[in-house]
């Protein structure tokens, strides 16, 4: 049995699936990691425009009038000069006329007989509402870079620049099973020993989180030929990763690693020094020089989150180029205690206290690896390390968002 940091180091090192490109419309391009830097192609804004609507003029801070000579709206080409005498009427957008620097906004005039004249109790400074060319991105200045993860206020950016198709790292394709006796579809009502297959669509659920569309194998039966059946058809598909939940551990019928084994895959490890969870798998089959990752979930619908969001999650962002964003510090609220020298995630709820500049957290509920409803009641996971056997309330542990 291995240590958090262990099986951490070894995800790092053995996780290495081909990550190619793609092409995608901008439009369809929210949750992909973006795989190359963008560069506008115009500067940004292409020209002098004005912020506000109002009157363009040439400043003079003794002048407080001016003849009215046209208008100007956005899109239109200007072709007025003004000079220090002489306005014109512009939109918001709209490219600034020859010899303009400084834009009075239409509320602080007044408009007699073609004559623009500026509010008693208004004050103009000079270049005030005016966008100048390149002012807020420069043509050959980085506007987004390569492993961004394209969010929605990228859009705008991405599209200034003429992107009409961006080159995104092409998701992965992961294949999700299920196995055990005991499950049914979550449309069936159990009956006697059954229960229904939570976790098969929390996996699911997960990957898609990720920004990953999973490959949905079903529910398996705890036989070891029709398991190695299903593993073969997920080996001949084009899935690169493939998560199962259930069969991991030392029961009579948990199949999965003598199914492995004789498939030809490699055990890189089993078993990790944590609760809940402690019975993850991770395993490479490689064919044809291809290499294919697998991860094997406890079936308990705690313990499978658990490692997803501390195993799994991290790998695939790390892949990507992200960094992990989901942890931080927080103050709790009650005692902890626990008996062995596990790393245990226990599930948490925080709150930010303004007054104090302070998260502050504590459990969550009871803490079987089974319990789905302190699952849904938590926003976190707390800490507890190895080497301790209690937390006190009020010390500062670390936690990670779920």
């Amino acid at each position: 049995m291995i240590s958090y940091k262990e099986a951490l180091d070894l995800l790092r090192t053995e996780f290495k699936p081909v990550i190619t490109n793609i092409s995608v419309p901008l439009e369809d391009s929210v949750g992909y990691v973006l795989s190359e830097d963008i560069f506008p192609d115009i500067n940004l804004p292409p020209f002098d425009n004005s912020a506000m609507d109002g009157y363009a003029i040439k400043y003079n801070p003794e002048i407080r009038k001016w003849r009215l000579i046209g208008q100007l709206t956005a899109g239109s080409e200007s072709e007025f000069t003004i000079d220090e005498s002489t306005t014109v009427s512009i939109m918001t957008g709209a490219k600034l006329p020859i010899g303009a620097d400084t834009i009075i906004p239409v509320e602080n005039a007044e408009l007699q007989n073609d004559i623009v004249i500026l509010n008693d109790n208004a004050h103009v400074e000079f270049g005030e509402h005016i966008r100048e060319m390149g002012n807020d991105l420069p043509i050959g200045i980085l506007a987004v870079k390569s492993g961004t993860l394209i969010e929605t206020k990228h859009i705008p950016i991405l599209a200034a620049c003429g992107q009409r198709k961006v080159k995104v790292k092409k998701p992965l394709r992961i294949a999700v099973i299920s196995t055990g006796d005991e499950l049914v579809d979550i449309d069936n009502k159990p009956e006697n020993a059954q229960i229904r297959a939570t976790n098969l669509y929390s996996i699911i659920s997960l990957i898609k989180d990720c920004g990953i569309k999973p490959i949905n194998f079903g529910l398996i039966k705890d036989d070891k030929q029709s398991i190695a059946n299903t593993f073969r058809k997920i080996l001949e598909s084009k899935a690169e990763v493939i998560i199962t939940t259930g069969g991991v551990s030392v029961g009579q019928h948990d199949y999965l690693k003598d199914v492995l084994k004789e498939l030809g895959a490699k055990t890189i490890f089993w078993r990790v020094n944590i609760k809940p969870g402690k019975p993850f798998l991770f395993s490479i089959i490689e064919q044809d020089g291809i290499k294919k990752y697998i991860f094997g979930l406890p079936g308990n619908p705690l313990s499978s989150f658990v490692n997803f969001n501390i195993f799994i999650k991290p790998s695939i962002k790390y892949i990507y180029g992200k960094a992990s964003e989901f942890h931080f510090t927080a103050e709790i609220v009650e005692d902890l205690n626990k008996k062995d020298n596990k790393l245990h995630f226990i599930m948490g709820y925080y709150e930010y206290v303004f007054a104090l500049d302070r998260y502050f957290v504590r459990k969550a509920g009871t803490q079987s690896s089974g319990n789905m409803y302190t699952l849904s009641q938590s926003n976190c996971m707390v800490m507890f390390p190895e080497e301790l056997t209690e937390i006190k309330s009020g010390s500062i542990v670390d936690c990670i968002r779920i």
